[in-house]
């Protein structure tokens, strides 16, 4: 259980920044493209080494009138407060300086599309970030190395959409008679965990689904040391959510989380105790937007929080800190200084045959 005087703090905080939002004038139409309030995108609280993860679907990435968002500094500088971000309905390829860039789009199709961004000081060395095949284009994995060494960490990031069963890709998919197609974005990551060995992860994603306050808590012992039998159901949390709908996704998503251990953050982590809402537009609030973690991972977790509404998408981002120390240089001169100075080069003339024969007698 969280201390109570995090929830006090937390509740004064979320007052305190609420009523600074509702007579922030600075909260203004899509045609004003003053930088938009982010400020609970958070530094870390303390100055201990962290990792920041950042999860967000962005609905699109190229605006109609102004191009690709990610040229926008607001954009860029949420994207920025991590070292990595996963991206999802991004629709075309993303990149950004400073960061390597793992795209995954859709064929015969411009709706969905992922992005996994991992920092240069991270991915560096090939060996050190690599890509998981998935063979799905709506699931995405990498697996990261941080602080290669002694005290190396190998973490899998998994980036997820799947699309709402009434949208034009679902509806086309239930028409196409290919047996391949009959498999769901869901059971297509069921069978991904299954057949990979991730170790640590962390899954994140728009799922478009509803879990109300439901959770799952990871399971570290035998069905036997529980009293349970294998017909037993999985044990059950639950979390704090403003969310109060559970749909057939989401017990869906729930009965994946419970087959593969993953817990999820939101609600149920400092920083998100309220459980936030996700989601905006015209057909209400949701929460459809989830960071979990597996049994490896639940110690070195410091905080997840919500992030504010922003003119750019529906969605908001979402972000979590980890206990997880690596070395990260935030400019570019920095990174130049940091490379090495290439080896020298030596122009070939007739004095350098002379002296090579010399050396040789």
């Amino acid at each position: 259980m969280i201390p109570t005087s995090h929830y006090l703090q937390e509740a004064m905080l979320t007052m305190t920044h609420n009523s600074f939002n509702n007579s922030n004038p600075a909260a203004s139409p899509r045609n004003d493209r003053k930088t938009p309030n982010i400020s609970s995108i958070p530094t870390s609280a303390s100055n201990k080494p962290c990792l920041k993860i950042l999860s967000w679907n962005i609905h699109d990435n190229s605006d109609k009138c102004e191009g690709p968002k990610t040229n926008d500094e607001a954009v860029s500088k949420i994207l920025q407060e991590s070292s990595i971000f996963c991206l999802q309905e991004t629709k075309q390829n993303i990149t950004l300086p400073d960061y390597k860039c793992f795209n995954s789009l859709r064929t015969k199709s411009r709706s969905g599309g992922l992005c996994i961004g991992v920092h240069r000081t991270i991915a560096s060395n090939t060996n050190h970030c690599k890509i998981i095949e998935t063979n799905c284009k709506d699931i995405q994995a990498v697996s990261v190395t941080i602080n290669p060494g002694d005290n190396e960490e190998l973490i899998t990031i998994v980036n997820v959409y799947d699309s709402p069963e009434h949208s034009s890709f679902k509806i086309s998919l239930k028409k196409n008679t290919e047996p391949e197609s009959e498999l769901t974005t869901l059971e297509r990551l069921m069978e991904f965990f299954a057949t990979n060995d991730l170790g640590k992860t962390i899954l994140t994603g728009d799922f478009n689904a509803r879990t109300r306050n439901m959770n799952h808590s990871a399971v570290e012992h035998e069905f036997e040391e529980q009293g349970l039998t294998p017909r037993s159901e999985p044990p059950v949390s639950y979390r704090t959510s403003k969310d109060t709908v559970l749909n057939k996704r989401g017990k869906l998503f729930l009965d994946f989380l419970a087959s593969t251990n993953i817990t999820l953050l939101n609600g149920s982590t400092i920083g998100d105790i309220f459980g936030e809402f996700t989601s905006v537009n015209y057909n209400g609030k949701s929460v459809v937007d989830y960071m979990g973690v597996s049994p490896g991972l639940q110690d070195q977790i410091m905080s997840f929080k919500v992030g504010d509404l922003t003119p750019f998408s529906d969605h908001k981002p979402c972000i979590t800190s980890l206990k997880l120390k690596h070395e990260q240089l935030t400019s570019s001169s920095e990174m130049l200084e940091a490379l090495e100075d290439a080896p020298a080069k030596y122009k070939w003339d007739d004095d350098t045959d002379d002296f090579l024969n010399t050396q040789k007698d």
